[in-house]
């Protein structure tokens, strides 16, 4: 179990979705809403766009190798930080995600 509080990525924009539109395994989704360098990028004022640029190809790189995943980042543009305090779920609308948070449930990342 993680602890928390911790920090999570969601694209508020409509049009495309961060981890919602993670198709694989929920580790996989998870991992994308919890990478830490782009977290730390964006807190630390999201510049300049080349270094986010390759901040998401690496990630991009690493969800293939670790799970198999050819990842879509077209909600990257509009990522931001949320901080969430307990299990959460992220979900999505059009491209809009929004953050859930509850105390238990097997469908929650922990």
């Amino acid at each position: 179990m993680s602890s928390f509080p911790r920090k999570i990525l969601v694209s508020p924009g409509f049009g495309a979705g961060w981890s919602s539109w993670c198709y694989g395994p929920k580790e996989a989704a998870q991992f994308v809403a919890e990478y830490e360098p782009i977290i730390k990028f964006l807190e630390n004022g999201g510049k300049p766009k080349e270094e986010f640029e390759k901040l998401v190809e690496e990630l991009s790189n690493i969800m293939e190798k670790k799970f198999g995943v050819d990842f879509y980042a077209g909600g990257s543009k509009n990522l931001r930080v949320v901080e969430v305090n307990g299990p959460y779920m992220i979900k999505e609308y059009d491209g809009f995600e929004s953050v859930l948070e509850q105390e238990n449930s097997d469908l929650w990342f922990y």
